[in-house]
């Protein structure tokens, strides 16, 4: 997995330690909505075993397997930005960075409609190099970053966001760390919660701890505090 995160020139990047369970999670949650959409149909409950190390498999070698055995590809690392239809990477805008993967190309059409004002810019649509949208994301990303530079840099996270949201593009800002706490959408939800320790002032954390045993979750036991 590490010989695919980081920069092309400097060394493999580990990801974080817990990414397997929460994506563990996210396996679980879509075999629980097929479930409840099986017993809708047949009438019947449904058995779900999920595998954190077949989820962390399916979730980043997968498409590398794949991708080697169908067309031939090896995966490397890419830095900021996978080797898909473009745009799947990661861009600065004016207050910090913007999380840009569109694998529709109607999600694409409509990012690009926000840019040109409700056309797609002509520096995109009469460029034939950007026509085959794998191509352009493997050979002319550079060029592509360049071009919707000075549009990023002129619009904030929040204004993007909301313009994305409002056309239904999935581009997202990549929080830091005190955006995520105070967030009003996270908090309102009730997704963190304050806990004690002996000693130290209280930290906020997700709660419940999905990965977590029922006693460590509970604060019963002093390791939590070292792994909060």
């Amino acid at each position: 997995m590490s010989s695919i995160i980081g920069e092309p020139k400097r060394e493999p990047l580990t990801p974080p330690f817990s990414l397997g369970h929460f994506q563990t999670g996210i396996i679980a949650a879509n075999a629980i909505m097929f479930a409840l959409m099986a017993r809708k149909r047949i009438g019947k409950g449904q058995h779900i075993d999920i595998s954190e190390a077949e989820s962390w498999a399916i979730f980043h070698t997968g498409n590398v397997v794949s991708s080697f055995v169908y067309s031939g590809r090896k995966r490397t690392r890419t830095g900021h930005r996978t080797p898909s239809p473009y745009p799947y990477t990661i861009l600065p805008c004016k207050d910090g960075y913007l999380s840009m993967i569109a694998l529709r190309g109607s999600e694409w059409k409509r990012f690009l409609e926000i840019v040109g004002n409700g056309n797609v810019p002509e520096w995109y649509s009469s460029d034939e190099r950007f026509q085959d949208r794998l191509k352009a994301g493997q050979q002319y990303a550079d060029i592509l970053d360049n071009l919707l530079a000075p549009w990023l840099m002129s619009h904030t996270k929040a204004e993007i966001f909301t313009r994305c949201r409002e056309e239904h593009v999935p581009f997202t800002p990549v929080r830091n760390m005190d955006e995520v706490v105070n967030c009003e959408h996270l908090n309102q939800r009730g997704y963190f919660e304050e806990i004690e320790y002996p000693g130290r002032k209280g930290s906020n954390v997700r709660d419940p701890h999905p990965f977590l045993a029922k006693s460590m979750a509970n604060g019963q036991t002093g390791a939590f505090a070292f792994g909060a």
